[in-house]
């Protein structure tokens, strides 16, 4: 919460002192093509709802019981691809759109169960440059968009699952500073508040499930019955600029 009022901070003051930043040579102008492209990392805390129903078959007797569970706040870290296209429809706003991947990092406690973690998101993006001086182009970055999440599961994982996809929304506020070498070629530096919220998962089960057992009665499998999942966090990142 505290680096999200910094930035909502640092935010307003770039706003209010805009006008003072402006330069008579625009690095930004009406019609430009911009492509962006790099690399980043992203810090993630993460929380999830999930409700399981769990099969129980002990001395002959079935059972089952249906549990909501809230899991803890779990950090998250991530590697980013991502690409960016803008079109300039003034000498101030540009609209675009944005790709990109995540590959999360399968941290120690999840290492046994889980495989990979990869997410593809696509966004458009809604820009204010502040335009400080002719090679460096500063601005405001909103992007709104969708997402979708897959874990893959090690086939010696404790529940019954081969794969889990989720479909969901985000929101990303960030600043972008483009350093220009020449007139069209550059270097992008990137800083963003991100959040993900995921709400319709799929999951889908091994053909011949891996049970707890308590030899020689007792096992238990799983069905998922709704999860849902959000993560918030920072990123930032490095990367080329090309205009056209």
């Amino acid at each position: 919460m505290k680096t999200i009022k910094l930035v909502l901070s640092l935010l307003t003051v770039f706003l209010l002192s805009a006008p003072s930043m402006l330069s008579q040579t625009q690095p930004f102008q009406k019609g430009n093509w911009i492509v962006d492209a790099g690399v980043g990392f992203g810090n993630y805390a993460s929380k999830s709802r999930t409700q399981t129903t769990y099969y129980t078959n002990q001395y002959n007797n079935n059972t089952y019981i249906g549990v909501d569970q809230d899991v803890p706040t779990d950090p998250m870290g991530s590697i980013i691809i991502p690409v960016k296209i803008e079109y300039a429809i003034s000498n101030r706003f540009g609209v675009g759109l944005k790709f990109g991947q995540n590959n999360f990092l399968v941290n120690n406690n999840d290492i046994y169960n889980t495989s990979s973690i990869r997410s593809r998101d696509f966004g458009v993006r809604f820009n204010f440059h502040l335009n400080t001086n002719e090679e460096n182009d500063l601005f405001i970055e909103l992007i709104l968009g969708s997402s979708n999440i897959r874990w893959l599961y090690n086939e010696f994982s404790n529940n019954n699952l081969s794969s889990l996809k989720g479909r969901g929304e985000y929101i990303s506020l960030g600043f972008n500073d483009r350093f220009y070498f020449t007139n069209h070629v550059g270097l992008l530096l990137h800083f963003s508040i991100t959040r993900y919220y995921y709400q319709k998962f799929t999951p889908t089960y091994v053909s011949n499930p891996q049970t707890q057992t308590n030899p020689p009665y007792n096992t238990t499998t799983y069905t998922i019955n709704y999860i849902k999942f959000d993560m918030i966090g920072i990123n930032f990142g490095i990367g080329f600029t090309l205009k056209f």
